[in-house]
This record gives structure tokens, C-alpha cells and sequence, in this order.
């Protein structure tokens, strides 16, 4: 009997660690979800937007989409800068800059390595360097606090990560999570603490490096990323920065009129 329960506590052992074996070395496939674009794909469905590709040190191009709130294609005096969700690419993002640029905002939407036109390695660090490097290219054309930085989903710790580290006007995260540990083990609840993720994006941290105002959307009914988890960042934020939209999921904030109002205030700097 005890070289039975023996052999099945070293089976679920060997099933345990497995497991973790499988997270750590495939954990890109659970965290991102992109879209590939065909190199020749003309964004025909965007007439203000202008195709963009930064090239970075490491030897990858990323593509963005650089769109013109104003008709003459001039520049605007503010821009945004968005970092876009785990899934998709360009073809389909481009959508959401017209939610900034009717407030005369220029906005500049990247897609990520392996995304849509995009080439390079993935990491992290990669990652953190090429949000860089897109703001170094608004940098040059805008002010520095003429720029605002906006976080989607999974691009909440990209753009919270840049924000610790420059001087732009503002800081906006959609959904955002503490950090992604902190999301993972509403997934998993087995994961142990420590460093099994190579991606930690700890938006917890960041928040607490930015120098700018910060602000967050969060709605009631995400089952993506619970609001528990946003939530946890609200001491972090100035009073009255942190939305939460009743009713709202992971994927329909741009729905609710009180996402629209609230963004339009802090678009024109009126909290």
C-alpha cells in the first residue's frame, strides 16, 4: 500500500511539474494571440492614417499606423500613443483611433513582433524597447508632455512600463491587471510564486515610477481580466482617476457613454 500511494504521489509530481515545464517554455502561446498581415496589405480602410515602419537595434521592423486628426494630414498639437490588446493586428486596431482623434488627437498604434507586419524576436525587454522607440519617433514631431500614453489589455504593462521611464502629459490603461503573475494565478491557480514567467509586466510597479497623471477603465462584467485585479490599482492613482463602467466586459468599453465622457475630459486635460 505505501509503494502504491509512493508511486502516485511521484506521478502527480512528475504531471505537477510537467505542468510548469509547459507554462514556462509555451507561455508566449497562452499570452499572445497575433495576426499575421501579408507584407503587400494596403490599409485601404484607414484614409487618415499614414503606414509607419521603425526599425529597431536588434534588426526587427515594426509596423504602425500613424493617423492625422486633422483632414489637411497636417499634425495636431497632442498625440496618443496606444498599445493594443494580446489578439489581432493593425487591420483591425486601426479602428480605435478615431475615438481620439475626433478630441484632435494625432494617434500612432504599433503592432507588436510576430504581429501583423512586424519582425523580430519576442521578449519582453524587446518589447519594453520597441514602445520605446515609437516614442521617440512622437518625440521628435510633439512635445514630450503633448504626448499621451494609452494601454489596452496585455498593453497596459507595456505602456505603464514606458510611462516609468518618460515625461509624457498622461498615462491611460484599459483594463488593466496588477501585474500579469497576479492575473496568471486567476488562471492557474497552481502556478508557485517566484519567476516562472518571463513576462511580468507589473503595471504595480510602473504606476508607482510615472511621473504624469494616470488614469484607468475598468468595467464590472470582464471575465478576461477581473476588475478585482484593476482594482488592486487604484491606490496608485490621484483620486477620482480610476473608472469603472457598470455593465461593461473586457472588449465593449468604447460602448458606454461614460467611457466617452470621461476619456473626452481627460483628452482636453480637464481631470
Amino acid at each position: 500500500m505505501r509503494k502504491l500511494l509512493l508511486t502516485i504521489v511521484a506521478i502527480l509530481l512528475l504531471l505537477y511539474l510537467g505542468i510548469l515545464l509547459s507554462v514556462f517554455f509555451f507561455q508566449e502561446s497562452f499570452i499572445f494571440h497575433p495576426d499575421h498581415i501579408p507584407a503587400d496589405y494596403s490599409f485601404e480602410q484607414y484614409p487618415q492614417a499614414e503606414e509607419v515602419f521603425l526599425d529597431a537595434s536588434d534588426g526587427g521592423k515594426i509596423n504602425a499606423l500613424y493617423f492625422k486628426a486633422r483632414s489637411d494630414k497636417g499634425r495636431s498639437n497632442e498625440v496618443l500613443l496606444y498599445f493594443h490588446g494580446n489578439a489581432g493586428a493593425l487591420d483591425r486596431w486601426g479602428n480605435v483611433a478615431y475615438d481620439f482623434t475626433k478630441h484632435d488627437h494625432d494617434v500612432f498604434i504599433i503592432d507588436y513582433r510576430t504581429y501583423g507586419k512586424s519582425t523580430g524576436k519576442m521578449s519582453q525587454k524587446a518589447l519594453y524597447d520597441d514602445a520605446q522607440l515609437a516614442y521617440d519617433f512622437l518625440r521628435e514631431r510633439y512635445p514630450e508632455r503633448s504626448i499621451k500614453i494609452y494601454g489596452r489589455s496585455i498593453g497596459t504593462g507595456i505602456a505603464s512600463h514606458l510611462a516609468s521611464n518618460n515625461k509624457a502629459g498622461a498615462l491611460i490603461l484599459e483594463t488593466p491587471y496588477f501585474n500579469l503573475m497576479d492575473l496568471a494565478k486567476d488562471y492557474f491557480k497552481f502556478l508557485p510564486k517566484g519567476k516562472l514567467l518571463k513576462y511580468t509586466f507589473e503595471n504595480d510597479k510602473h504606476l508607482r515610477n510615472a511621473d504624469m497623471p494616470a488614469y484607468i477603465f475598468h468595467g464590472t462584467a470582464d471575465r478576461i481580466v477581473p476588475l478585482e485585479s484593476g482594482l488592486k490599482l487604484e491606490p496608485l492613482l490621484e483620486d477620482n482617476h480610476f473608472f469603472i463602467i457598470q455593465g461593461a466586459n473586457h472588449h465593449n468599453i468604447s460602448e458606454y457613454p461614460l467611457y466617452h465622457e470621461k476619456l473626452g475630459q481627460i483628452l482636453k486635460g480637464e481631470i
